[in-house]
């Protein structure tokens, strides 16, 4: 079964053409004009239900601190962390507790909840 041979732009633009001037060749109908009026606004069925809102929350309230650490210090810090089954986050305020308690007398939550 042969395809049928596609029609090329020139042939397009000629139907166009031949299109358009049939159309303004044409009587335009002629009636009566009328004033636009918009619909009415829509009402809602006392019964349909309106969607719930939900509140959005809050992502944290505490500000974020950016570590800038040497590549291999990360690794080192996530293999801890996979060996010892917790997070490098985890690890990471570990040691500012650390620090705190050894700098300040007072631990990462001592001094969170003053």
């Amino acid at each position: 079964m042969a395809k049928p041979k596609r029609p090329s732009l020139a042939d397009i633009m000629q139907q166009d053409q031949e299109a358009a001037s049939t159309a303004a060749q044409a009587p335009r109908p002629t009636g009566k004009v009328v004033a636009w009026v918009p619909p009415a606004a829509e009402t809602t069925p006392a019964n349909a239900r309106t969607p719930e809102v939900k509140p959005v929350k809050a992502t944290t309230s505490k500000p974020h601190t950016t570590l800038y650490l040497d590549p291999a210090v990360r690794h080192a810090i996530k293999r801890i962390a996979l060996d010892y089954n917790k997070k490098p986050h985890d690890l990471l305020l570990e040691g500012v507790d650390m620090m705190l308690t050894q700098y300040t007398g007072k631990g990462l939550k001592d001094i969170a909840t003053s």
